[in-house]
C-alpha cells in the first residue's frame, strides 16, 4: 500500500527501424539494511512507438499521445494509495492534500494498473502509472519537471499521504515504520539478548547449590 506520484523522463528517438523498446518497473521495499525488490514488470512498446512514427509523430510535432495496454489491467479490489517514504511520515498524519488532481480527462483515460510479479512469477500487487510520449516540439508547451520537481504540471504531483497512521501503541508504530522483516529481525535479536541475559541470571545460582550442597550435608 504504496504511493509515490513521480515524474520520469527519458529522451528518445523514433525511428522505422526502432526495437527492442522495454520499459521495466520494479518495486522495491527500502529497510535498514538491504533493500528487497517486492515485484516487477516489463512493459514492450515497440508496436506503439513504431505505430506513432508511421502516423507522423516521429516527423511533425503533433500531438502528444499516452500509451494504453490492451486490454486494460484493472485495479484489485483490496488495492489503495499509501506513503512515498519515511521521510514524509510525519506530514502525511496530519496533510489531506489530494493524493492526485485528475483534471485531465484524457489522462485519467489512459492510466492503467500494471500486475508486477515477484522472483518465483507470482503476483505482487499493482501499480498505476501512465506513460506519455511528447514530441521535442511540444515540450515548451508542456513543462513538466522530474519527479514533483518544478514546474510541477502536465499533471501535477502533490505528494503522498495517506499511508501512516498514528497509533499510541508503539508495538504497531514499530511495525508499521519498520515493516515486518526488520521486526523479525528484532523481536529475534532481542529474544536471543533475553535468552543470554537469562542463562547468565541463573548459572550462577545453579552452579552455587550444586557446589554448596555436599558443604551442607556435611555440615549438617
Amino acid at each position: 500500500k504504496a504511493c509515490w506520484n513521480w515524474r520520469f523522463k527519458f529522451p528518445l528517438t523514433l525511428s522505422s527501424l526502432i526495437k527492442y523498446q522495454r520499459l521495466t518497473v520494479s518495486i522495491w521495499d527500502k529497510d535498514i539494511g538491504a533493500n528487497d525488490n517486492i515485484g516487477e514488470a516489463t512493459l514492450t512498446l515497440d508496436g506503439w512507438f513504431k505505430r506513432l512514427y508511421r502516423m507522423g509523430l516521429g516527423k511533425r510535432a503533433s500531438q502528444a499521445s499516452y500509451w494504453s495496454p490492451q486490454p486494460p489491467a484493472k485495479r484489485d479490489s483490496d488495492m489503495s494509495f499509501g506513503l512515498e517514504s519515511l521521510t514524509d511520515a510525519a506530514e502525511s498524519l496530519f496533510n489531506k492534500e489530494p493524493l492526485l488532481e485528475d483534471n485531465d480527462p484524457e489522462l485519467v483515460e489512459n492510466k492503467f494498473w500494471l500486475t508486477l510479479y515477484n522472483a518465483e512469477r507470482e503476483s505482487a500487487g499493482m501499480l498505476m502509472l501512465s506513460i506519455q510520449l511528447v514530441p521535442k516540439d511540444l515540450i515548451g508547451n508542456l513543462p513538466a519537471g522530474d519527479g514533483r520537481s518544478e514546474p510541477n504540471n502536465n499533471p501535477k504531483l502533490p505528494k503522498p499521504t495517506g499511508r501512516l497512521k498514528f497509533t499510541l501503541n508503539p508495538f504497531v508504530m514499530c511495525l508499521r515504520l519498520l515493516g515486518p522483516k526488520i521486526c523479525r529481525r528484532l523481536i529475534c535479536m532481542l529474544s536471543c539478548v533475553a535468552c543470554i541475559v537469562f542463562v547468565l541470571w541463573v548459572l550462577p545460582v545453579v552452579f552455587g547449590n550444586i557446589l554448596s550442597a555436599p558443604i551442607v550435608k556435611v555440615v549438617s
